[in-house]
């Protein structure tokens, strides 16, 4: 991170300087807990390989484009987790003052005027839907510490996470993320 604030990446001063990349968008203690505010600002894009070992770029999804989806995997993976969604789960989570899931669905329906931004469904994933193989940011205000408060870790949440990790990672190749 050490690097990234020297190159005017301000909104990571406060973290740890030998902090890596992957492990701050893996980690959950520095990403905001607001339903509707999942993608990390800054953030752009993220390469990643899938479970099967599809490269996919997660990046800016819907009305203002972005890229197309590359893979056979993302092109089922991204309309499957759109309609989680829309799951009495996911309205239940994202009602919530803090998100309770461990896996970030609301990155799929942030707060307006923000759209999509397909990478912010890997903030806080600890490293069970993808690996990451590179990510885009680019240089935004810093913002507040945005570190997410314990929360518990209801019936709802546990059970639209499962549906994400299946949707992610159906074979289990990716360890299960440590709870909340």
């Amino acid at each position: 991170m050490a690097r990234l604030v020297e190159a005017g990446l301000a909104q990571f001063a406060g973290l740890p300087g030998e902090m890596t990349v992957a492990a701050w968008l893996a980690g959950r203690r520095h990403m905001d807990g607001t339903p509707g505010l999942a993608c990390p600002p800054g953030l752009v894009s993220v390469d990643v390989m899938l479970a099967d070992g599809a490269l996919e770029t997660l990046g800016p999804f819907g009305a203002s484009g972005g890229l197309p989806l590359r893979s056979a995997t993302g092109q089922a993976l991204i309309p499957a987790l759109y309609m989680l969604s829309g799951r009495p789960g996911a309205a239940w989570c994202r009602g919530q003052a803090a998100w309770p899931a461990r896996y970030r669905l609301d990155a799929l329906n942030p707060l307006p005027p923000a759209e999509a931004n397909l990478a912010g469904l890997l903030a806080g994933h600890e490293g069970a839907l993808a690996w990451i193989e590179s990510v885009v940011l680019q240089a935004v205000a810093a913002a507040g510490s945005g570190q997410v408060q314990a929360t518990p870790y209801p019936a709802e949440a546990r059970a639209l996470d499962a549906h994400i990790k299946d949707a992610f990672d159906p074979a289990g190749l990716y360890p299960e993320a440590p709870l909340p």
